[in-house]
């Protein structure tokens, strides 16, 4: 009987961190897919490309009724051409550069700034889902890996959530990261290509599968002892 007892303790234990660590992949699943995102599979460094926008809902009250994308700060991108979306309206005015810019054999004098997508009256993100939102872009900058598209989600009860804040390589991912796009090498380049959002999982879905895999780790761990204990009675 005391056997029995110590053994099912062991097993319980097991049980439980396992349990736990489920939980906690889960929980980073979760907090990645709340993330605005922004990938592309075919941007790269001095091309163009078009790029996807995810927008997760967050609030179990309302819904997303409008989504403004600033263009990355200090770069000038003179092709900018947001996709219709049904159900909602988008604006993309050009302003005014203080200076021309060269672009090979194109100055550029003026571009898009930010895109704004507008929900039209009834619609919008619900609770629990998401949306994806599409524009094409370039020329995108040769001496950069990636580059940060800052974007502010509009609740239909008046909260606004700014996804603006930098990310710093070694320190803590910030509450609301600027949605940032990985660039593929430019076209003839022998450098490795860069994880995009697609491939890496900057989405929920790389962090899921890790926790996940260090999840069967352990219950395979756990079984292996339970066997191993068994044999030895």
């Amino acid at each position: 009987m005391h056997t029995f007892s110590r053994a099912h303790a062991r097993t319980v234990s097991t049980g439980a961190m396992t349990l736990a660590l489920g939980s906690l992949a889960v929980a980073l699943a979760a907090n990645a897919s709340a993330h605005v995102t922004v990938n592309s599979t075919d941007a790269r460094q001095g091309g163009f490309g078009k790029v996807t926008v995810r927008i997760p809902n967050e609030s179990a009250t309302a819904g997303t009724t409008k989504v403004s994308l600033s263009m990355p700060a200090g770069l000038v991108l003179r092709s900018v051409k947001a996709k219709p979306h049904y159900g909602w309206t988008f604006t993309a005015p050009k302003v005014a550069l203080a200076a021309p810019v060269k672009q090979g054999d194109k100055t550029v004098t003026e571009a898009v700034s930010t895109i704004t997508w507008t929900a039209d009256k009834g619609v919008s993100i619900k609770e629990g889902s998401f949306d994806e939102f599409e524009f094409t872009a370039g020329q995108m900058p040769t001496d950069k890996t990636s580059v940060s598209f800052p974007a502010v989600q509009t609740y239909s009860d008046g909260k606004v959530v700014r996804w603006i804040e930098p990310k710093v390589a070694g320190v803590t991912e910030p509450k609301h990261p600027a949605p940032e796009l990985d660039l593929l090498p430019a076209k003839g380049s022998s450098a490795v290509a860069a994880p995009t959002a697609n491939a890496c999982g900057k989405d929920s879905l790389a962090r899921g599968l890790g926790a996940g895999a260090v999840i069967v780790a352990v219950g395979g761990v756990g079984m292996g002892l339970r066997r191993k204990r068994s044999a030895n009675k």
